[in-house]
């Protein structure tokens, strides 16, 4: 981007990524576990963990709190700091256990029933195998149907379970790029990690927490003022919906604008470059480097700073700010942004004059030289 004076440069430096730790935990105490892949220590700065919930015998996963949240029981956390993430787990109402057991009781009651095939087994090892299949088929059908009902009576709870299971696959993830955000930086969102579980994701639906809103798989979008947005996104199937949200910090840049006083000088002026103000919200500026195009730099936090030239001639000032985002971590490398204003210095203005001869004599017919006068910024008018 071109600025008033001269050329706008964005140039980006980037070091070793640190690593941050990730601490999960349970509550309660032993409603659950939590798996990590990858299963790490420490993580370098921007690593994408995915943490999968598991509940313990009459536990529920409710939701993911604390650095992260969400509420599925598998999702995807991007480390980006130290974080301290929690799985909340719900206990069952009693009433669920005790219906199972109330299931169980058939089983019990057909006891006496089981009987029987064991009569027919023991009857059916002195009596051919053929006999003694269909009399466990016909006599069984009715009594090891019961048994067969208590297991279907099972299955549809298990078919229940994995319909839930299928359900709660649905999860929604996304990452964003540059993960460092500026203001007027294209973001783009995309969700292509998302799960669908037994269903397929039939749309998804991006707020950006600016009040825009988004559609599709992918979505662009351009935050217009700095500040904390809390950006979500919701994948909905035809029964079913997970939600994810992440907060993405947008950043103001400063800017490296500068003026020049005076805008035309000559060798010897004292020329002054002035940083232009700083619009509000802007990230701070670190260190300003200015170099004068003539061999000379200077590196100051002052607004502005005074230079001479010796030489005429046409000199490109640039002057380089380093600063940094407010989401890079403390060891990382300056960005900067450089604007050059190009600069005329024109020779001082002086009277010279020399004669010839330069012994004179009355009489002597004297000639005088003005030649090496030098004119400056305008023309010599007369002489």
């Amino acid at each position: 981007m071109w600025g008033i004076f001269g050329a706008l440069v964005i140039m980006g430096a980037f070091g070793c990524a640190p690593k941050y730790t990730l601490t999960v935990k349970v509550e309660p105490d032993g409603a659950g576990e939590v798996r990590r892949d990858p299963k790490q220590d420490k993580y370098q700065n921007g690593t994408d963990v995915t943490l999968t919930a598991e509940a313990a015998s009459g536990f529920e996963f409710e939701q993911w709190e604390g650095d992260h949240r969400a509420d599925t029981a598998s999702t995807v956390v991007m480390v980006n700091s130290n974080m301290r993430i929690t799985a909340k787990f719900k206990q069952l109402e009693p009433d669920e256990g005790e219906t199972e057991e109330g299931e169980g009781e058939p089983e019990g009651e057909g006891e006496g029933e089981p009987d029987e095939g064991e009569t027919l087994e023991g009857e059916g090892e002195g009596e051919p195998e053929g006999e003694g299949e269909p009399e466990g088929e016909g006599e069984g059908e009715g009594e090891p149907d019961e048994g067969e009902t208590l297991e279907g009576e099972g299955e549809p709870e298990g078919e229940g379970e994995n319909e839930g299971e299928g359900e709660s696959a649905l999860q929604s993830v996304f990452i964003w790029t540059p993960k460092l955000v500026w203001v007027g930086d294209e973001v783009t969102f995309d969700a292509s990690d998302a799960i669908s579980g037994s269903e397929p994701i039939e749309s998804y639906a991006w707020d950006f927490g600016d009040g825009a809103n988004g559609q599709g798989e992918s979505a662009t979008h351009h935050f217009a003022a700095p500040g904390l947005y809390t950006v979500t996104l919701t994948v909905s199937a035809a029964n079913n919906e997970s939600s994810v949200s992440h907060d993405v910090q947008v950043d103001l840049l400063p800017v490296a604008e500068f003026t020049v006083t005076p805008e035309v000088g000559c060798v010897g002026d004292d020329f002054s470059f002035v940083i232009a103000e700083q619009p509000e919200g802007a990230r701070p500026i670190s260190t300003r480097q200015w170099n004068f195009g003539d061999g000379n730099t200077s590196s100051s936090d002052a607004a502005s700073v005074y230079h001479q030239y010796t030489e005429h001639g046409d000199y490109e000032v640039t002057l380089t700010v380093y600063f940094k985002h407010s989401k890079a971590p403390a060891d990382t490398p300056n960005e900067s942004l450089s604007t050059m204003h190009p600069l005329t210095v024109h020779p001082a203005q002086t009277a010279a004059f020399v004669w010839d001869p330069e012994l004179v004599w009355v009489g002597d017919e004297v000639t005088f030289d003005a030649s090496s006068t030098t004119a400056g910024i305008e023309p010599i008018k007369s002489y």
